[in-house]
């Protein structure tokens, strides 16, 4: 298998809370049983990312597969591309001709082939996004450990699994669009975490990771997207994602942009579907929510003092005050020449 097909999962920058490390020591513990681990939810929950996250922990190289309506059975065993010709001419006695010509096909794996030839992590996102006939290679895969490979080929016809091999499913609800429904036959062979929504702290961690955002600011974002979310109701599409774009817009922009209508642009293209009421409502909701003087007022505040914390402590002032003593004093001891300089320009009153 090329290298190139191995997904280079660097410096992991996961937000650990006690609600992922919960899911990922779950998902271990199964993995390490031999039983696959689908992660359901909605979308923004984070399900590609514990699944990434968890494959790092795992120790082992890993393929990523995305699934998709165009996903063919060929993309994940492998297929016959091409043939390799070879000819011989031997001519060495003048008066005899021999030639030989050998006709092959040219067989190339699979993603989930070298992934079960050498013990990879699979992590097949989306997985129901493909259609369910595709993902048939998977039973024998995960049940008997035995992967069937169709067509011609110089290989055997069957591939036993390695036994470091492991797949990490991650799925959406069926009610999404492109989603097919799994087949049951799959179902049995896996174990489904479904994954809700994230608890209060872990949402402030993450919208803090990935927008830079102090934790006060942070933490307004994550409380005003709840309390809107609440209000709109069922069918309203409000997730940690929501939260992530809208720090991230404010915390680059400072008081360039109105609060409000950074809600306002986020939130309703996450949820044009809405109800043309609902949709009505969630702007009046963010009008309401929103003072968009706390917030720029807290944007230039971090922009221009990174170290107000430690204003808090009361050092920095005492610091400010011996500085300005000094300078009295060098003044209070400069030259006569200094002080008759100042003068004419204005400072001595």
């Amino acid at each position: 298998m090329k290298d190139h097909y191995i997904l280079k999962l660097e410096t992991s920058n996961f937000v650990v809370t006690d609600y992922f490390k919960k899911l990922k020591e779950k998902s271990i513990a199964y993995l390490k049983a031999g039983i696959a681990v689908n992660l359901s939810g909605p979308s923004g929950i984070g399900k590609t990312s514990l699944a990434l996250y968890v494959a790092r922990e795992l120790r082992r190289p890993v393929v990523f597969i995305h699934g998709n309506e165009d996903l063919l059975g060929s993309d994940l065993i492998g297929g016959n591309y091409g043939y390799h010709k070879r000819k011989m001419v031997d001519n060495f006695v003048h008066s005899v001709y021999l030639l030989e010509e050998d006709l092959e096909h040219r067989w190339a794996e699979g993603r989930l082939t070298a992934a079960c030839t050498n013990g990879y992590t699979l992590v097949y996102d989306e997985y129901t996004r493909s259609r369910p006939e595709v993902n048939n290679f998977l039973l024998s895969v995960l049940e008997e450990r035995m992967l069937s490979l169709t067509g011609l080929q110089k290989k055997n016809h069957y591939l036993e699994v390695h036994p470091e091999f492991k797949v990490i499913f991650t799925s959406n609800p069926r009610e999404y669009a492109g989603v097919h429904k799994s087949q049951m036959a799959l179902d049995d062979r896996i174990i489904t975490l479904d994954i809700f929504e994230m608890d209060r702290d872990t949402k402030i961690a993450v919208t803090m990771a990935r927008s830079g955002m102090v934790r006060d600011r942070a933490r307004m974002v994550v409380d005003s997207l709840q309390r809107i979310k609440e209000k709109i109701g069922e069918g309203g599409n409000i997730s940690v994602r929501s939260c992530i774009k809208i720090a991230r817009i404010l915390q680059h922009s400072g008081d360039k942009v109105d609060p409000r209508e950074v809600y306002t642009d986020v939130l309703l293209s996450e949820n044009r579907f809405l109800l043309l009421e609902k949709r009505a409502d969630l702007a009046e909701l963010i009008a309401g929510e929103i003072d968009p003087g706390v917030m720029v007022e807290e944007t230039v505040t971090v922009a221009e003092d990174p170290v107000t914390d430690d204003a808090l402590v009361g050092e920095a002032p005492e610091e400010s005050g011996d500085i300005a003593d000094d300078e009295l004093m060098e003044d209070a001891t400069g030259s006569e020449t200094g002080e008759q300089e100042n003068e004419p320009g204005g400072l001595a009153d």
